[in-house]
């Protein structure tokens, strides 16, 4: 909420002629610049993506005494100049009553009806909500104005009645078009990352079958070398003596889809200790990269895993696949829920 937005107010237009004096009691003679505090940003413009609106408060330039006001801003940015000016502004919450207003302020000065002087006069009307609408600002006028002028006022206020509709309507339907984009980008993207977990899972399990057939090759050929040297205790000994082979990752790593900064990999390694921690988690314990006895505790926030600790307890003494996760600056987990979710489980079971 500490962030500052400075903008440009262009005098001949229709934020500094029609907005700024009836809403905050401001009015500026040239191009001037304004700063609003407090900013809450509301997004793009659903009709106009060069268009920005945020909430935030306006300090009066003029009157530093005078009490900040708080309201909704639009900005629009100027590409030609590089800068960010005031297409327009209000106070109070009704956006479709506010943008009727703003069209029957600009064609009832257009009509030479109302003139930025006059708006500030009627400002202290504005704040006590006197005038809150197109409507309310006709009656407001037709008790100042003569037969003729009011006759006028109000054709312009029929005027601004079909051009709000209008506008209204194409903005409603902006707005339709850019969820539908955004749900069909959703939808896509979606779709890409269950495209990569599937493709993972396929590389994870064509590596396997290649070092299960490396490894089969390896054991006939001890066999072939035993019968040929006449060595039975080898043959017999067959692949109960193996080599124990350093921990090796089986996926690339990747972000938690939950949005956390949790890191997951998947992993393949010697077990050589599975104990279950009190009511909730697992130890495991097996050969890391370099060789060396690695222990991590299960994340645990599912609590127990009974599958997944049966299995690494049925891999003792051989090789297993497991996923582990780790928070930045924190110790490295097991992370058995998450290998219990169907894009995981075929990595294992």
């Amino acid at each position: 909420m500490n962030e500052v937005i400075h903008a440009r107010v262009v005098a001949r237009e229709h934020a500094n002629l029609d907005s700024l004096p009836l809403r905050f009691g401001i009015h500026f003679e040239s191009d001037s610049d304004i700063v609003i505090e407090e900013v809450t940003d509301l997004g793009v413009d659903d009709r106009y993506p060069d268009r920005h609106h945020y909430e935030g408060v306006l300090r009066n330039p003029d009157n530093e005494k005078k009490l900040p006001q708080r309201g909704h801003f639009v900005l629009g940015f100027r590409q030609r100049d590089n800068y960010w000016s005031l297409v327009t502004a209000w106070c109070n919450g009704n956006r479709d009553d506010e943008y009727f207003l703003s069209n029957t302020m600009r064609n009832l000065r257009e009509d030479g009806i109302l003139n930025p002087r006059m708006l500030l006069e009627m400002h202290p009307a504005y704040r006590n909500g006197e005038i809150n609408s197109s409507a309310s600002l006709i009656r407001y006028l037709s008790r100042h104005m003569a037969k003729d002028n009011i006759l006028r006022a109000q054709e312009s206020e029929k005027r601004s009645r079909l051009q709000t509709e209008e506008a209204l309507a194409l903005m409603k339907q902006a707005h339709k078009s850019a969820e539908a984009a955004k749900r069909q980008a959703e939808h896509s993207k979606t779709i890409a990352m269950e495209a990569i977990e599937t493709v993972e899972i396929l590389e994870v399990r064509a590596n396997k079958a290649e070092e299960a057939e490396r490894e089969a090759r390896r054991l006939l050929a001890e066999a072939l070398q035993a019968i040929s040297t006449g060595d039975a205790e080898q043959l017999e000994r067959g692949p109960t003596d193996r080599v124990v082979l350093p921990a090796r990752a089986v996926t690339q790593m990747w972000r938690s889809k939950t949005g956390s900064d949790y890191r997951n990999l998947g992993i393949e390694a010697d077990v050589i200790e599975v104990i279950r921690v009190g009511e909730s988690k697992i130890s495991l314990t097996y050969v890391g990269k370099s060789g060396e006895n690695v222990t991590v505790d299960d994340f645990g926030y599912q609590g127990f895993v009974k599958p997944v600790f049966e299995y690494l307890s049925g891999r003792k003494g051989k090789r297993a696949v497991f996923l582990v996760t780790q928070k930045p600056g924190s110790p490295v987990k097991l992370a058995a829920d998450t290998m219990m979710l169907p894009a995981y489980k075929g990595l294992w079971s």
